[in-house]
């Protein structure tokens, strides 16, 4: 799930200040089929009133919702008596703002039909048909009466809920049919006030790379738009062909390939995060972003001369005009000033001299006057910047001076003035969510602790844990490497218990003399010694001590780490313990035991029976409970374990707990039977 951005800017006479809309997606839990035949009518009643209401508002040209509300109310509620009356208020608003925007493409010669067709249909609420129950459940008024729906929160949800944003009173719902369930459209809004500037940041925004300029250093963001748009065009451009080959133009195997493509994604997640650092930077020292101005279609004036159709296509793909609206967006949710200024010139003229910078096919020109070497993103971003400083038409303070240390520039005067150039790698993360992708053994342990000390704070109870389908996918891919290291194990396990079974139904069995318990050691080490001489039962029992030495250990590991997990998710003041200083409160006891042990002559084959006997009892019976009440108590419903794990826990459990103990009573009571 993701939060769809859209501002809305309402400044207040001789004040900064101004109101920013967000809309944030949310998804429901899957509905009763039943219950979501109620929304298809619904959803299908409302798509009939709002055609009517914009077949009728595009002959008679009204824009106006109030015009167009006065005109049809008493119609559509005389046709749909069954329906709130407030479903028809909001179809006017839909149908009022869909005929707005047809007029004004019509106007523009962009289409020739007399009013605009409904295709897709999002229904409108407003404060009478919607409420919020909690943070997890919405009810919507509908024809059938009031209907409760349970969602699925997610981090951009809890983001905006917690960190002052209000929520308003109008939303929009959506139908996947496919999945049965409800996209809610939650619009939220916050009152910020612009403060002033006492300095500024200028960004030049170019094709593959955001050059900014912060006090006095030029520091350039690779972008690589240019490698994604010409790779998702060459993929397009081999996949029309194949298909339009072998089928038409209109081939639906082709289209449903292009869907899946994630070109804009890719580009806006670009863009955004650019745009997130460039504010979070203004906003840490108190300045405003200098933009410039590239009027409402800046790709088509220059593509005007340009006849090679692979660069007009990047040049319209590169949306220059986008990462400067994320800025935008971005610096009013902060509360960060920006202004706009005529880049006429501003990377072809000296900022010193005032005269002109001549290129020689690269991007270092030479200034015509002073004959110092610039850098073409330099240039632009110090231009920027002086025609901020200079006013320009803007409300921006007068030029203060810069301190150049005796110099004309800040930069050595034979130098060439290049920026600091930084990978994409080195600034874009792969992911942006709380939950990454398998960051390793010490990413788990970070990660743990974080969400441990969160439950401290908030309560278990309480702990918003994302639920959407890609924080789940990235869940699933941790579990990999466990399942990977747990099938590796049993696969080596099975390998080499099999001789052995096959030795006993072979061999010992027909003879019956099939051992069991401490007997079967016994019978190995004679049967490995007589089969392959002397040297087998010193190899065997070497690798019996390495064996019971790693299960040991393990044991060891497993119970510290036990207690670990239980005191600081117990205990509030041992959140910051370190598993090696329970380590060190545990080697004591576990050396007072082994001695005890063994001068009380317990021999190897009984320390093997008792760590198989503590094993059932402790790791897989007492702490499986355990961990079952934590799942199925604790976990939201998208984490819990499938019905099938909990049966075949639930038999283990039950098999595993009287077994343990039989087990480790017979390893002090040998001739103990049931």
């Amino acid at each position: 799930m993701g939060c769809f951005l859209q501002a809305s800017l309402a400044l207040t006479d001789g004040e900064d200040a101004s109101i920013v809309t967000r809309t944030v997606i949310v998804r429901s839990e899957r509905i009763p089929k039943k219950l979501f035949r109620i929304f298809i009518e619904l959803e299908d009643t409302y798509r009939n009133v709002v055609e009517q209401l914009v077949i009728c508002a595009a002959k008679e040209g009204i824009t106006s919702f109030i015009k167009l509300k006065a005109l049809k109310y008493r119609e559509m509620r005389n046709l749909y008596p069954h329906l709130p009356s407030h479903y028809v208020h909001t179809a006017c608003q839909d149908a009022s703002t869909r005929v707005k925007s047809f007029l004004k493409l019509k106007k523009e010669g962009s289409t020739n039909k007399e009013y605009p067709s409904v295709r897709r249909i999002s229904i409108w609420l407003d404060d009478h048909l919607w409420r919020l129950e909690g943070l997890t459940r919405i009810a919507i008024s509908t024809h059938r009466g009031l209907i409760k729906v349970d969602l699925v929160p997610h981090k951009q949800f809890y983001k905006y809920i917690n960190s002052g944003w209000r929520l308003a009173s109008e939303a929009r719902i959506k139908l996947d049919r496919k999945e049965r369930r409800l996209i809610i459209y939650l619009i939220f809004r916050k009152d910020v006030r612009l403060y002033k500037p006492s300095g500024y940041i200028a960004v030049d925004v170019n094709e593959n790379n955001v050059a900014v300029l912060i006090n006095r250093k030029v520091y350039l963001f690779e972008t690589n738009i240019e490698k994604i748009t010409l790779g998702y065009y060459y993929r397009r451009k081999r996949v029309q062909e194949k298909y339009d080959k072998i089928y038409d133009a209109r081939c639906r195997a082709k289209r449903k390939i292009l869907r899946k493509l994630r070109e804009e994604e890719k580009k806006d997640n670009t863009r955004w995060k650019v745009a997130n650092i460039i504010v979070r930077e203004a906003l840490k020292h108190g300045y405003g972003v200098v933009l410039e101005d590239l009027g409402d279609k800046p790709a088509e004036n220059m593509i005007s001369r340009i006849r090679d159709e692979q660069l007009r296509h990047r040049i319209f793909q590169a949306a220059f005009k986008g990462i400067q609206r994320a800025i935008e967006e971005k610096a009013k949710e902060h509360s960060v000033p920006v202004i706009y200024v005529n880049p006429r010139n501003t990377s072809k003229q000296c900022p010193i001299h005032r005269s002109e910078i001549k290129y020689n096919g690269s991007r270092i020109g030479i200034c015509s006057l002073g004959r110092e070497k610039w850098h073409r993103d330099v240039v632009a971003c110090y231009n920027l910047l002086l025609k901020a400083l200079g006013g320009d038409g803007s409300s921006a303070p007068s030029h203060p001076g810069f301190n150049l240390d005796g110099s004309h520039m800040p930069f050595g005067s034979t130098a060439a003035h290049e920026p600091m150039g930084i990978k994409r790698s080195l600034w874009a993360r792969l992911k942006s969510l709380d939950i990454p992708s398998y960051p390793g053994t010490n990413g788990l342990v970070r990660f743990s602790d974080e969400m441990l000390k969160r439950v401290h704070i908030t309560g278990l109870s309480k702990l918003p844990i994302p639920e959407d389908e890609e924080t789940r996918r990235r869940l699933r891919g941790w579990l990999l490497p466990v399942k990977f290291d747990v099938g590796l194990s049993f696969f080596m396990v099975f390998i080499v218990t099999m001789p052995a079974v096959i030795l006993t139904i072979e061999v010992l069995r027909p003879m019956h003399t099939a051992p069991s318990g401490l007997a079967l050691v016994a019978a190995q080490v004679a049967w490995l010694t007589q089969t392959l001489g002397p040297w087998a039962g010193v190899i065997w029992w070497l690798g019996a001590f390495f064996a019971l030495w790693g299960t040991f250990y393990s044991l060891h590991e497993v119970y510290m780490w036990t207690i670990y997990d239980m005191l600081r998710g117990t205990f509030r003041k041992a959140v910051d313990i370190t598993p090696n200083k329970v380590r060190l409160y545990l080697w004591p006891y576990l050396v007072i035991v082994g001695s005890i042990l063994f001068i009380t002559g317990f021999s190897l084959p009984m320390l093997a029976a008792f760590a198989t006997a503590a094993t059932h009892l402790f790791a897989l019976a007492l702490w499986g409970i355990a961990l079952l009440y934590l799942n199925m108590r604790y976990l939201p419903k998208p984490y819990r374990p499938h019905i099938v794990v909990v049966i075949l826990a639930t038999i283990g459990i039950a098999v595993y707990l009287p077994y343990g103990i039989i087990q480790l009573i017979q390893v002090f009571i040998p001739t103990f039977r049931i």
